[in-house]
């Protein structure tokens, strides 16, 4: 294998940057659809079909309303993922079921990892990347069914702070790279 290529262990290491964070939120998603009335089927599924963080927390406020408002709430907040998909073309190639899986399993913490990839100079294979995203789905998955599982005993207090240890991680590593 090419030297330029990535290496399993850096697919690992990247997961793992990503999954306590996941497993975290998604555990507070769970436990918020809990409290809304919402059974662990319901977080699982809307977890596997949506994936998208910000837009499970929306949909949490506005599912009993008007769906158009949700849809455009929903799209206006995910159109960044379009720019994403459109900057990682040659990463994601053009690989019939697997680059859609890729495109739409695309995350703010994924596309950070791939430009990391790429300030290295390193090429995660397709099938590299995609063992990449499922996990990461994964623990998203994980967490949301947790969540509703355990949701009585999961408290709010500090839990603002995840997703600002999960930016600060992503950057520091990336920091730590360029040296």
């Amino acid at each position: 294998m090419d030297s330029l290529y990535i290496k399993n262990i850096e697919i690992v290491k990247s997961v793992l940057l990503i999954a306590v964070p996941y497993l975290l939120l998604g555990a507070l998603f769970g436990k918020l659809f809990s409290e809304a009335g919402g059974a662990s089927l319901g977080s699982t599924l809307m977890a596997i079909f949506t994936f998208a963080g910000t837009s499970q927390f929306v949909a949490l406020e506005y599912l009993k309303s008007d769906y158009i408002i949700l849809f455009v709430i929903i799209f206006v907040i995910n159109v960044r993922h379009i720019a994403y998909v459109l900057d990682c073309r040659k990463e994601i190639g053009d690989n019939g079921v697997a680059s859609i899986y890729l495109c739409l399993t695309m995350t703010d913490e994924n596309y950070s990892l791939l430009k990391i990839f790429k300030q290295k100079k390193i090429i995660p294979s397709t099938k590299q990347l995609c063992l990449m995203f499922f996990c990461t789905h994964c623990f998203w998955i994980v967490g949301c069914y947790l969540g509703t599982l355990i949701a009585s005993d999961i408290t709010l207090k500090g839990v603002d702070f995840i997703l600002i240890s999960l930016f600060g991680i992503i950057l520091t590593n990336s920091l730590l790279d360029l040296r």
